[in-house]
């Protein structure tokens, strides 16, 4: 699950979004359903885009003994 900051975030988002995660990506009609999507692991944004008329977020995983801030992205050191 993502944290309520980001999900009160992307679930503003009407367009389509692709969530891309090392070689793996995963669709979502709109925000509100990847704010509803339960993650199994911690991830950070890499990179957010548009492409084709759908948004892109890539996201690579935080390993759990790296700190990181309620927005869910890599903290600065």
């Amino acid at each position: 699950m993502m944290t309520f900051k980001l999900e009160s975030f992307v679930a503003k988002i009407k367009s389509p979004i692709l969530l891309k995660s090392n070689n793996e990506e995963e669709y979502f009609e709109s925000g509100v359903d990847l704010a509803a999507h339960d993650f199994s692991k911690r991830y950070s944004i890499k990179s957010l885009y548009t492409k084709d008329d759908k948004i892109i977020i890539e996201v690579e995983e935080t390993k759990a003994n790296e700190p990181f801030n309620y927005a869910g992205e890599a903290a600065l050191l």
